[in-house]
Parts: structure tokens; C-alpha cells; sequence
């Protein structure tokens, strides 16, 4: 069983969370060309163009969640030693290690440009569960000796994935360890420790100063109870004096989107990347068993995909003589000598979902700037900033379960009583430092000029005054 493999775990030393245990199994994956990979793969993505240190990668993140995924799991079992098994726990680390399997370069940027080119909805959690199955397959032998079963296998895909492609629901673990699903990527509230590492880590490789939350304190105050809202079903749930810890958490997510994820340079950078990689589409290729595969196309086959990293695509687009990679090799010059396309203005508070499509937006815009300057037409592109706390329109802490202090906090019994449960309103009433505003959303109008004009500017004023007249515009010299 798990117990006899502990002689070939490992410990590593993690520059965030100290030192690290491996188990035996995961240090196999860990030692795979598939997951070393995720070395040369930035976490930030392009965030470094701004920050300079935030050059940190998937890779150390992933350990980090292992590890914390661990941590959560032996701090429940001290009060419900028969609700999480040794297995268990060993599902959820390897959930934590490899929910970011399938990134591609440059981050989320990667996805965007798939989407954009393919016109699918592909995305990095498809691609994590397809590599799973080759890392899992590289070490048939050690997925034998730690007693993994098919059962197991479909559990920590849906860790990563949630309910998974034709199945009506979860099928690796039942309703009484449903809790389990909430630790690595909860579907439910978002509170989960893939964020509290990325926060930390975050937070250290930008050196942002960030109120910090206390997510080992939040652990020592998670019980497990029944799910008030649905029969049978057990979930976790924190102690009431715990709300605005909840809360600082979600302000430390917007901080870091506002101040990094979605700095506005970030935004321009990630922009010229994203044209970079279209420009460059049809003249890098990757082959794989005789087979070609563009950079849009290296996602459909997985031992293609796992050759294509960062560095590799910048220096094919540097080093390659194929003329039809100039445009692609004048906008990476462009980045280098830091020519950055200018931002012309910012649209607030406009109406915007995650994902929605701005290209019909930019149509619009170059028509009025086609038809204003038919000469010589800014050249634009928009680029929109969301920030939401949680996925949907109100204040996600709401969407937690908190208990009050009772004397029948007994151990191991999953049920606490209905009268100890808080409601919404209770849980308002709590919190110290809940937002104004639960979204962010505005759009940036870039010019891929060398120089802001004034034509530049009339055409957006123009633009805001025909499709966006109720909203306040920002311009910005730069």
C-alpha cells in the first residue's frame, strides 16, 4: 500500500513554503520530460516585461500546491481520521502537482492566441489531463505499487477538471468526501490553496507588499459539515471569526490582478505577443513522427506540445532566415528595445463577460478611423481588464459556509448542527472590510504606431461617443 513506498520519497527545499516532502510517486512524475517542462514555462507569463523578478515558473508552483494540498488534508484528518485516507491524500497531491500540466507558453496568453486562431474554446485543464494519462503511463509500475485504481485516476482528473467531458457528475470519490474537490480547484466558492501559493509566491517574485492573508490559520478553523443546500453532500466550512480573513483573501486576488496580472504594460506586452505568435503561425513548426504541427495546432498532439516552450518559440522566431517571419521578428525586436505599442485611452467601467470577443469592438473602431483618416488610419487593437472576486456578480465570501462556536464541535462527526450554521445576512454582518465594488472592467485602446497622434485620439473620443457615450474616458500620454 501507500505506507511501504515512504523510503523513496524526497524532500526538497521550496523558496516559499520551506521544506517540501515528496511522496514516492510524485517524485516520479516530478522527474518526467512532461513535467520538466513546466521549468521553462513562466508563471506570470509575460508579467516580467513589467516586473523583473517575477521570472518564477510553473514548475515550483506546482510543487508548492502538492504541498499544500497535503498540508490541508492532515490538518482535516485530525479531526475526521475516517474521512480522508492515505489514498485520498495521495490524490489530492497528485492533483495539486499536475493541475497546471497542460499550460502552454507564455501562460494564459497561450489560450488566448489557440482560441483566437482555431476559433475553439480549448483550454490549459484539457491539455493538463491528456498529459496526466502520458505521465501516468510513463510510471505504469510506481501507479501499481501505490494501489491507484481506475476509480482514482478519474479523481484526481476531476481535482483538476471538475466533472469531466460526457459524464453527468463526479464519479472518482462519492458525496461523503465531495470536501475532497474543494481543496485543489474549488468549483464552488474559489477558495482554494492553487491561489494561496500563487499569492505568495506572487507576491515575492514582484515584490508587491500584499495584507497578508494567513491561509494556515484559515485551515486550523476548516471543519467538515453537511452542504446546507444539497442532502448528503459534505463540504467545508470555517469558523465564523474567520469572514474577514475570507475576505482579505479576495482583496489580495484583486491587488495582485490590478497591480500585475493586469497592469495596463502588461496588458500592452501581452497584446504585441499575442500578434507576435499570429504573425508567426504558419512558418514555425514543430514535427513529431513525420507529422507537422503549426504553433496554433502543437495543442492536438500531446508529445508536440510538450516540445514547445518559451524560449524555443522566441529563438525560432529570432534565428530562423524564413522571410515570411519578418512582421513576427520586428514586433520581437519592438518588445526588446521596449517601442511598446502606445495606449491611447482607457474606457471605464464598461459591461464587459470574461471572454467575450473584442474583435467586432475593433472592427468598429478601424471603421471610424478608416472613415475619419482614409489616408492614413491609426493602426488600433483593444485589450479589456476584468477583475471579478469570484465568478459571479456578488461577494463570493457570501457563497462560503461558516459555523458558529458550539460546545457539539465533536471530532469526526461531518455534520454540524443547522442553528450553528450562518446565514447570509449573519455572514454581512461580519464583514469588516467588504468592497464597494465587486468587478473592475474597462477596455484600453492601444495604437500599434510608433507614435500616439492626435488622430489617434479623435477617432477613439469618437469611437467612446458612438458605442460607449454613458462611460467616463481616461486618455493617456504616453
Amino acid at each position: 500500500g501507500v505506507a511501504e513506498m515512504t523510503t523513496n520519497s524526497k524532500s526538497i527545499q521550496d523558496n516559499i513554503h520551506g521544506i517540501i516532502e515528496v511522496p514516492p510517486l510524485c517524485v516520479k512524475i516530478i522527474d518526467t520530460h512532461v513535467f520538466k517542462r513546466l521549468k521553462s514555462l513562466c508563471q506570470l507569463g509575460v508579467t516580467h516585461h513589467v516586473y523583473p523578478g517575477a521570472t518564477h515558473t510553473r514548475f515550483e508552483h506546482s510543487l508548492g500546491v502538492m504541498y499544500l494540498g497535503g498540508v490541508y488534508c492532515d490538518k482535516l484528518k485530525v479531526n475526521y481520521p475516517d474521512l480522508i485516507s492515505p489514498k485520498d491524500k495521495l490524490c489530492v497531491q497528485i492533483g495539486g502537482l499536475c493541475h497546471d500540466l497542460g499550460h502552454g507558453p507564455f501562460s494564459h496568453l497561450w489560450e488566448g492566441f489557440v482560441r483566437k486562431v482555431t476559433k475553439t474554446s480549448w483550454s490549459h485543464e484539457t491539455a493538463s489531463i491528456e498529459l496526466l494519462d502520458m505521465v501516468l503511463e510513463l510510471n505504469e509500475e510506481e501507479v501499481r505499487a501505490a494501489n491507484l485504481t481506475e476509480k482514482d485516476i478519474i479523481f484526481i482528473k476531476e481535482l483538476i477538471n471538475g466533472i469531466l467531458p460526457g459524464k453527468q457528475g463526479l464519479e472518482g470519490r462519492g458525496q461523503e468526501k465531495f470536501f475532497l474537490y474543494e481543496i485543489i480547484s474549488n468549483k464552488i466558492t474559489d477558495i482554494d490553496v492553487d491561489k494561496w501559493d500563487y499569492f505568495l509566491r506572487d507576491c515575492h517574485g514582484t515584490g508587491i507588499k500584499n495584507k497578508v492573508f494567513d491561509m494556515y490559520r484559515l485551515m486550523d478553523n476548516t471543519r467538515i459539515t453537511e452542504d446546507p443546500w444539497v442532502v448528503g453532500r459534505t463540504r467545508l466550512c470555517y469558523h465564523e471569526k474567520m469572514t474577514s480573513e475570507v475576505q482579505d483573501m479576495w482583496a489580495t486576488r484583486s491587488n495582485l490582478h490590478l497591480k500585475c496580472y493586469q497592469h495596463r504594460v502588461t496588458k500592452v506586452v501581452e497584446r504585441m505577443f499575442l500578434d507576435m505568435l499570429e504573425k508567426a503561425d504558419n512558418y514555425i513548426h514543430v514535427s513529431v513522427e513525420g507529422q507537422m504541427f503549426t504553433l496554433s495546432q502543437v495543442h492536438t498532439d500531446p508529445r508536440a506540445y510538450t516540445n514547445v516552450t518559451e524560449d524555443w518559440i522566441l529563438g525560432q522566431i529570432k534565428n530562423q532566415s524564413d522571410e515570411g517571419l519578418e512582421p513576427a521578428k520586428r514586433l520581437l525586436d519592438r518588445i526588446f528595445r521596449r517601442r511598446l505599442y502606445r495606449t491611447v485611452a482607457e474606457i471605464l467601467d464598461v459591461a464587459l463577460e470574461k471572454g467575450k470577443d473584442l474583435s467586432s469592438l475593433e472592427e468598429k473602431l478601424k471603421n471610424i478611423s478608416e472613415q475619419r483618416y482614409p489616408n492614413n488610419p491609426p493602426d488600433f487593437c483593444l485589450s479589456a481588464r476584468l477583475i471579478k472576486m469570484g465568478k459571479s456578480e456578488e461577494n463570493p465570501v457570501k457563497k462560503c459556509i461558516f459555523y458558529k462556536k458550539h460546545k457539539l464541535d465533536t471530532h469526526g462527526d461531518p455534520k454540524i448542527p443547522a442553528e450553528f450554521i450562518l446565514s447570509e445576512k449573519s455572514i454581512e454582518k461580519r464583514l469588516v472590510n467588504a468592497p464597494e465594488k465587486t468587478r473592475i472592467s474597462s477596455i484600453f485602446v492601444f495604437c500599434r504606431d510608433a507614435d500616439c497622434t492626435e488622430e489617434a485620439r479623435d477617432s477613439t473620443r469618437h469611437f467612446q461617443q458612438t458605442f460607449f457615450p454613458e462611460n467616463e474616458i481616461s486618455f493617456i500620454e504616453s
